[in-house]
């Protein structure tokens, strides 16, 4: 089965937008990574491996191949994990939605053996990058989202920007966005309510210029 999602790496004080591909098929079971990883990327199959079991995603027995893309492109950095992550979580079935919807993200975010989002660093430009290739949806860690929030001040920003701490709150946003998207005639009235109590408990709440204007005067 294939999936594909987006991810960031960083190139000198801004980012390039990297595409995760997966695809698992049967065959010697095995799990590679191309596409100019560096190692901490690499390190990444322990990492992804291990978070998953721990919150009771096992991976499949199969040929993994993760794909990134440009190939011509040094990839660098931990906050690739969540990415990868989403991906092989999709395409093993463990979140329930279409694998193309998957597309629409880019996510960002480095994972503990026990399946927790950790804080990375030099996200800023990361996200800008995701918000001016006008993804859908951005994904970060919660522990993250001070330094994100600046970027709600920018007055075209289209993306929408969702926080995390954890893959099983990843299973949880990634199908209630799903969901969202279905007519509401499709859902029940409880699963409706369900699914926006989801969404806006991890939805970055956008500054308010006037409160930033009135700090500033109050330190003036």
């Amino acid at each position: 089965m294939y999936s594909k999602t987006f991810t960031a790496t960083p190139k000198g004080i801004e980012a390039n937008i990297i595409g995760v591909e997966i695809d698992a098929s049967q065959g010697v079971p095995g799990f590679n990574i191309v596409g100019l990883a560096d190692k901490s990327i690499n390190e990444a199959r322990e990492r992804i491996s291990v978070a998953m079991r721990a919150v009771g995603y096992e991976i499949i027995p199969s040929r993994i191949l993760v794909n990134l893309s440009p190939a011509h492109i040094r990839k660098e950095g931990v906050q690739l994990d969540l990415a990868i992550a989403a991906a092989l979580m999709v395409n093993f079935g463990y979140i329930d939605i279409h694998p193309s919807f998957l597309e629409n993200f880019c996510l960002l975010g480095e994972l503990s053996l026990t399946g927790e989002v950790k804080k990375i660093s030099g996200i800023l430009p990361l996200a800008l990058e995701a918000q001016k290739h006008k993804f859908k949806y951005l994904i970060i860690p919660s522990s993250n989202q001070p330094e994100t929030r600046l970027i709600t001040l920018i007055q075209d920003q289209d993306t929408e920007i969702y926080q995390i701490s954890s893959l099983t709150e990843l299973q949880e946003l990634l199908e209630a966005l799903f969901l969202s998207t279905k007519n509401p005639t499709e859902l029940s009235e409880e699963k409706t309510r369900a699914t926006k109590l989801i969404v806006n408990k991890h939805r970055l709440k956008k500054l308010n210029r006037l409160v930033i204007k009135d700090k500033q005067s109050t330190k003036s």
